[in-house]
């Protein structure tokens, strides 16, 4: 009975099993290198998507600081505006109120009249395959949301362009071109009043044009491109409170300052 258990019993060959063990160690092997090369990579995601979130901060926070500026020029161009209009609707053969058609015409064109939105960190998001980067939802969702919002906005800023054009075109037919005199120290200029003063007191007015009509016409286009300004002010605006929200949430979930 014993020969007969040791007759069925199974020997493997030294050779077959180092050949079992060397297959073993090299699917081990490359295991691990796929599983090595994925954690790098996964590391170099994270990273990445750390550093453009930062940068995308950095961007938004340009941003605020121009739509504020955008929003501090309101006051004067809207006091401005309705000078110029009343102006235009009243008695403006006299010398006061046709010198101040120069002096309130002079916000309204002059002034920062849009925004270059910070495009740096969005076009690589976009263009780079970045979106794919984020891990976070609700992030890439603000993102694409103030993307969209900026693009608006740019197509909002370009109308506006057409109401400016039409006003300036307006202006070259009723006032002179203005010119400028610096102060003694160079760092500020008021419009040269002595050419225009000359001629009221040849001609007895300022303006290029009397006529009632294109008086009245440059008013109106005034008004309207004022009142186009102060409407992508309010835009802006609001999105500077989405900038903002967009801040905070990019700050919680990165830990960044």
């Amino acid at each position: 009975m014993e020969d007969q258990s040791h007759k069925y019993q199974i020997i493997v060959p030294k050779r077959v099993r180092e050949y079992m063990f060397e297959l073993l160690s090299t699917f081990i092997a490359v295991a691990l290198a796929f599983l090595s090369q994925y954690y790098f990579q996964y590391k170099s995601d994270r990273s990445t998507e750390h550093a453009l979130m930062i940068s995308m901060v950095a961007d938004l926070r340009i941003d605020i600081k121009n739509i504020n500026e955008l929003s501090s020029l309101k006051k004067e161009i809207t006091e401005s505006g309705d000078k110029l209009v009343d102006i235009c609707y009243s008695n403006y053969s006299t010398r006061e109120n046709q010198l101040l058609m120069y002096y309130c015409s002079e916000p309204i064109t002059d002034r920062k009249n849009q925004i270059n939105f910070t495009q740096t960190t969005l076009s690589q998001l976009k263009n780079a395959g970045g979106m794919k980067l984020i891990t976070d939802s609700d992030v890439s969702t603000s993102i694409t949301e103030y993307d969209n919002e900026v693009r608006y906005l740019d197509i909002f800023a370009a109308s506006g362009y057409t109401w400016l054009k039409e006003f300036l075109v307006l202006e070259e037919g009723l006032l002179y071109e203005r010119t400028w005199i610096n102060d003694t120290s160079g760092s500020h200029a008021t419009i040269n009043t002595a050419f225009l003063n000359r001629m009221y007191a040849t001609t007895g007015s300022m303006l290029i044009s009397n006529d009632k009509l294109t008086v009245v016409k440059y008013g109106n286009m005034a008004l309207n491109y004022v009142n186009y300004r102060n409407g992508y002010t309010y835009q802006c605006e609001a999105l500077k409170i989405q900038a903002q929200k967009l801040i905070s949430l990019i700050q919680s979930r990165y830990h960044i300052e």
